[in-house]
């Protein structure tokens, strides 16, 4: 594995970077989740009451 010492993390620009988010935000919840606690998604897939 290489150092990393004495290197510059790259991060993309700050536009991409808020390109991205604003592109993830509608993943993070829909209709069926509005209200719910974080999971309720995958809770309901597996017919688990919460």
């Amino acid at each position: 594995m290489k150092s990393m010492v004495g290197k510059e993390r790259q991060t993309p620009p700050e536009l991409v970077l808020l390109q991205q988010w604003q592109e993830t935000i509608p993943l993070l919840g829909s209709a069926d989740t509005e209200g719910k606690a974080t999971g309720a998604r995958a809770a309901v897939r597996k017919n688990i009451l919460l």
